[in-house]
């Protein structure tokens, strides 16, 4: 089993939100064997800050120093009675070897490697 992250994965931005970009971004790939699993970063982001700032990519989040899922956790309970949150993105998995998406969208990046290393191992 090998897995491949992108440049700037780091196990301290493992919200999507940190891979969210202008189309999908890949943000992994996981191996096995003769088989290949794509993690995608998906949907549109979109934060609306009371101040006016809108955030719709990483690099938006990196403008305003949020650089860490833990900075990232804070700016939502700081903002809590606030709906800031408009849209958030997701990851996708493609299944390169069959060529199609799979159906489960995934919240972290850790849950959606995980679970391509289980699909891999058991075919579940």
């Amino acid at each position: 089993m090998k897995v491949t992250y992108t440049s700037d994965y780091s196990t301290k931005r493992n919200d999507p939100s940190f891979y969210a970009g202008n189309g999908r971004s890949l943000v992994a790939i996981v191996e096995r064997d003769e088989k290949e699993l794509h993690i995608y970063a998906t949907g549109e982001m979109r934060i609306e800050l009371p101040d006016d700032t809108s955030i719709y990519t990483a690099d938006d989040l990196y403008d305003n120093d949020i650089d860490t899922d833990e900075k990232l956790f804070k700016l939502s309970e700081k903002y809590s009675d606030n709906d800031i949150w408009i849209n958030n993105n997701w990851l996708e998995v493609l299944d390169l070897t069959n060529e199609e998406w799979l159906d489960n969208p995934y919240h972290s990046v850790s849950e959606a490697v995980n679970a391509c290393m289980q699909l891999l191992e058991t075919g579940e």
